[in-house]
Order: structure tokens, then sequence, then C-alpha cells
């Protein structure tokens, strides 16, 4: 139950460290030391939308585990997005002084359902993996399956994201998932679809923004 970490892709750096916001994570974290439930964290190149690492097990310690985590996320410089359904690990990471890793609730989130936002404290940070968010993190992550790959290479017929994955145990996973199971690693990378998503989608409202306030009639009005 332990696993390992794996490594699909050495993190980028400029200056001695990945540049921050290139990579996310996804937490599907766990708060007791009994039980058969794994933890998983994914991590992704935002751009590439490319799975980079993963860690999916239960040592025997919950502790083991947040360290194994917190430490995967600063080997990227990543910020982590998490089901703060559970408590253990935000109190972990502040322990360790490595609340900045966190990401905050992702605004998308408005679109989904009713969700309160908090300025700080646990529930500032994550999100609440409601049967709402959970279904809408799967279509997230069936649509990204489907979307063709970030390359500058051109082919005739360009290959989808599914192609990418190199972790066996997520593609068995996305392959017998079903709405009765406990999907571990699929609930991780719809944390980390979640929090792309949220970052595609203000970086789309920014862009209208600028483009409304250019054709304001303000700015065509003629001073003298």
């Amino acid at each position: 139950l332990t696993g390992a970490i794996q490594l699909f892709e050495m993190p980028y750096e400029t200056n001695g460290s990945p540049p921050k916001g290139l990579y996310i994570a996804g937490l599907d974290p766990y708060d007791d030391d009994t039980g058969t439930s794994l933890g998983s964290i994914f991590v992704m190149n935002s751009i590439t939308r490319r799975i980079v690492a993963e860690y999916t097990g239960r040592p025997g310690k919950v502790e083991q585990f947040y360290e194994i985590c917190r430490r995967l996320i600063i080997f990227y410089n990543a910020d982590c997005n998490y089901e703060n359904n559970k408590k253990g690990f935000f109190g972990y990471m502040d322990k360790k002084n490595s609340l900045h890793y966190l990401a905050d609730t992702p605004k998308i989130l408005k679109d989904v359902e009713n969700t309160t936002f908090h300025e700080s404290g646990n529930k500032s940070k994550g999100f609440n993996a409601t049967e709402a968010v959970n279904k809408y993190n799967r279509q997230l992550y069936k649509h990204r399956l489907m979307e063709d790959i970030y390359t500058q290479e051109e082919f005739e017929n360009k290959p989808t994201n599914v192609t990418t994955i190199k972790s066996p145990a997520l593609l068995r996973e996305t392959i017998n998932w079903n709405i009765k199971g406990n999907f571990d690693r699929i609930s991780a990378i719809g944390a980390c679809l979640l929090l792309l998503e949220d970052r595609i989608k203000r970086i789309i409202d920014l862009e209208e923004e600028e483009e409304t306030a250019i054709k304001d009639d303000f700015f065509n009005r003629h001073f003298r």
C-alpha cells in the first residue's frame, strides 16, 4: 500500500527553480492512519497539459503521506488544489509553513454550485468535494482526454491527450470507473483539472474585460 513516487517529466527550471504557475497539482487526501482508501496526487504542466508526476499510496502514518505530497509540490513549485473535506492536510501544511503552496478555492465553482468563499482558514483553500463538483471534475477529465495534445509538430491525425498518460494505474481506473466505486486517482486528476479550468476562465474573463474597456465610447471621443 505504500506506493512510490513516479516522475514522468523532470521540472522545467529557470534560475534554478520551476517558474511559479507553470505546474499545478490535484490531491485526494485522507486523514486517518487506519483504513484502505489510498491518497493520490498528480502534478501537471499547465501549458502542455501533460501529467508530469504522480504519487498514489497509503504509508503507515498519514503524516508520511502528507510529507511526500508536500515535497512533490515543492519539487515542482506547484499550486495544489485539494479536497478540503479532509482537514488534516491543511493543518500539516500550516505546521510546515507551506500554506502558500495551497491554491485558493477556484472561483469557477460559483458556476457549478452555490459555493461560499472564505478569506482565511481551511475553507479558503481547496474545494468541497460535493457530488455536483465531483461530477463536474469528471466531465473536465473526459474532455481533456479527448482534446488534441499540445505539440509544435503537425500530424495528419493529431493524437489526443489520452495518449500522453504514462500512468497504467490511472488508465485502468479510467477504464473501470463506475458510479459506485472509489477511484482515488480519478478524484485527484479531477482536482488538478478543476484548478486548470479556473485559470483558463480567469484569463478569458480578463481578456473580455479589456476588450470591453477598449470599446468604451470614452476612448473614441476627441479632446482638444
